[in-house]
Protein backbone atom coordinates (compact mmCIF):
# COMPACT_ATOMS: atom_id res chain seq x y z
CA UNK A 1 0.00 0.00 0.00
CA UNK A 2 1.52 3.32 -1.01
CA UNK A 3 1.99 5.94 1.64
CA UNK A 4 2.61 9.67 1.43
CA UNK A 5 3.90 11.94 4.16
CA UNK A 6 2.50 15.45 4.13
CA UNK A 7 5.37 17.92 3.87
CA UNK A 8 5.61 21.24 5.69
CA UNK A 9 3.41 23.93 4.08
CA UNK A 10 1.87 21.39 1.68
CA UNK A 11 -1.83 21.51 1.00
CA UNK A 12 -4.03 18.47 1.49
CA UNK A 13 -5.01 18.51 -2.19
CA UNK A 14 -1.39 18.29 -3.31
CA UNK A 15 -0.68 15.41 -0.92
CA UNK A 16 -3.82 13.64 -2.16
CA UNK A 17 -2.65 14.09 -5.75
CA UNK A 18 0.74 12.57 -4.89
CA UNK A 19 -1.01 9.64 -3.19
CA UNK A 20 -3.23 9.10 -6.25
CA UNK A 21 -0.18 9.03 -8.51
CA UNK A 22 1.57 6.57 -6.20
CA UNK A 23 -1.50 4.29 -6.27
CA UNK A 24 -1.61 4.49 -10.06
CA UNK A 25 2.07 3.57 -10.35
CA UNK A 26 1.66 0.47 -8.19
CA UNK A 27 -1.48 -0.63 -10.05
CA UNK A 28 -3.55 -0.78 -6.88
CA UNK A 29 -6.83 0.43 -8.37
CA UNK A 30 -6.66 -1.90 -11.36
CA UNK A 31 -5.97 -4.81 -9.00
CA UNK A 32 -8.98 -3.88 -6.86
CA UNK A 33 -11.23 -3.65 -9.91
CA UNK A 34 -9.93 -6.98 -11.19
CA UNK A 35 -10.61 -8.74 -7.87
CA UNK A 36 -13.97 -7.11 -7.25
CA UNK A 37 -15.78 -10.18 -8.63
CA UNK A 38 -14.62 -13.79 -8.79
CA UNK A 39 -13.46 -14.85 -12.22
CA UNK A 40 -13.69 -18.52 -13.11
CA UNK A 41 -10.53 -20.12 -14.51
CA UNK A 42 -12.18 -20.60 -17.92
CA UNK A 43 -13.20 -16.92 -17.99
CA UNK A 44 -9.63 -15.93 -17.14
CA UNK A 45 -8.25 -18.10 -19.96
CA UNK A 46 -10.83 -16.66 -22.37
CA UNK A 47 -9.91 -13.08 -21.42
CA UNK A 48 -6.20 -13.78 -21.90
CA UNK A 49 -6.85 -15.57 -25.19
CA UNK A 50 -8.93 -12.64 -26.46
CA UNK A 51 -6.17 -10.23 -25.46
CA UNK A 52 -3.59 -12.37 -27.28
CA UNK A 53 -5.76 -12.49 -30.39
CA UNK A 54 -6.19 -8.72 -30.33
CA UNK A 55 -2.45 -8.21 -29.89
CA UNK A 56 -1.70 -10.73 -32.62
CA UNK A 57 -3.99 -8.96 -35.05
CA UNK A 58 -2.22 -5.72 -34.15
CA UNK A 59 1.10 -7.32 -35.08
CA UNK A 60 2.64 -7.85 -31.65
CA UNK A 61 3.51 -11.46 -32.42
CA UNK A 62 2.10 -13.09 -29.26
CA UNK A 63 1.59 -16.83 -29.46
CA UNK A 64 -2.04 -17.90 -29.14
CA UNK A 65 -2.55 -21.02 -27.04
CA UNK A 66 -5.87 -21.66 -25.33
CA UNK A 67 -4.43 -24.45 -23.19
CA UNK A 68 -6.80 -27.14 -24.41
CA UNK A 69 -5.07 -28.65 -27.43
CA UNK A 70 -1.62 -28.79 -28.87
CA UNK A 71 -1.98 -28.39 -32.63
CA UNK A 72 1.44 -29.85 -33.38
CA UNK A 73 0.82 -33.06 -31.39
CA UNK A 74 1.24 -36.24 -33.36
CA UNK A 75 -2.09 -38.07 -33.39
CA UNK A 76 -0.86 -41.12 -35.34
CA UNK A 77 0.84 -42.73 -32.34
CA UNK A 78 -2.11 -45.04 -31.62
CA UNK A 79 -1.92 -48.70 -32.62
CA UNK A 80 -3.30 -49.25 -36.10
CA UNK A 81 -5.26 -52.34 -37.12
CA UNK A 82 -4.79 -53.82 -40.59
Amino acid sequence: MPSVRVRDNESFEKALRRFSKACEKTGLLSEIKKRQHFEKPRERRKRKLDAARAANSAGCGWKINDGRHNASRNLTGAAQKD
